[in-house]
C-alpha cells in the first residue's frame, strides 16, 4: 500500500486480477483510511475497478448541454456528492423534456407528457414512477439520497437519454428508409 500525498492517513491497495469469464486483466483499487468518518460511507473499503473503465459512453447524438449535465452527475457521484448527483440527473431529464418542447409543469408531469407523445415508452415511465422522480422531493420532503439512490437515478437518466437520442432516432430512421 502506498501513502497518498494529498490524503494523509489514506492508503490504497491496488490489485491485479484476471477475469474468470474472458481471461482479460483488470485492476482494482481499494481505499483505506485512518479517519473513522470514512467508515460511515457505504462505499468505504469497496474495490473500484480502474481498468478497464466501466464508464458508459454517451452518444454523440445527445445534445451537448444534456451530455454535460449527465457527465457532471457522474462526476458528483464519483466524488460521493450523491444528492448533487441526483439533482443533476433531474436537471438532465428536465433538459430532455425541454428538447422536445415540453416545458410546463413538474418533471413528473413532463415525463407523463413524454409517454403520452410516445417519446418514452411505458417501461421508462413506470421506472420513473417507481423512482418517484420529482423535483418537489428536494424542496418539500426531508429526503437524503445515498450511493444506491444516486446510482439508480444515474442509470435511469442514462437509459432515458440513450432511448430518446439513440434508440428512438435510429428506429425512426429505419422506419423512414423502409417506407422509401
Amino acid at each position: 500500500m502506498a501513502n497518498s500525498p494529498d490524503k494523509i492517513g489514506t492508503k490504497y491497495k491496488f490489485t491485479f486480477l484476471q477475469c474468470t469469464k474472458c481471461s482479460q486483466p483488470f485492476i482494482t483499487c481499494t481505499e483505506y483510511s485512518d479517519n473513522p468518518e470514512h467508515y460511515k460511507d457505504p462505499t468505504y473499503g469497496q474495490p473500484k475497478t480502474l481498468y478497464p473503465t466501466s464508464e458508459k459512453t454517451i452518444s454523440s447524438e445527445v445534445p451537448t448541454y444534456i451530455k454535460t449535465v449527465l457527465e457532471e452527475s457522474i462526476r458528483c457521484y464519483n466524488n460521493k456528492a450523491f444528492i448533487a448527483s441526483v439533482i443533476m440527473c433531474v436537471k438532465a431529464l428536465d433538459y430532455v423534456c425541454k428538447d422536445y418542447k415540453i416545458e410546463e409543469g413538474s418533471l413528473e408531469n413532463k415525463l407523463k407528457k413524454m409517454k403520452e407523445q410516445e417519446i418514452i415508452d411505458q417501461n421508462l415511465y413506470d421506472w420513473a414512477d417507481r423512482l418517484r422522480v420529482t423535483e418537489n422531493d428536494f424542496v418539500h420532503k426531508n429526503i437524503t439520497f445515498g450511493a444506491i439512490d444516486a446510482q439508480y437515478m444515474i442509470n435511469f437518466t442514462y437509459t432515458v437519454i440513450d432511448y430518446v437520442f439513440t434508440y428512438r432516432k435510429k428506429f425512426e430512421q429505419f422506419k423512414q428508409k423502409r417506407l422509401t
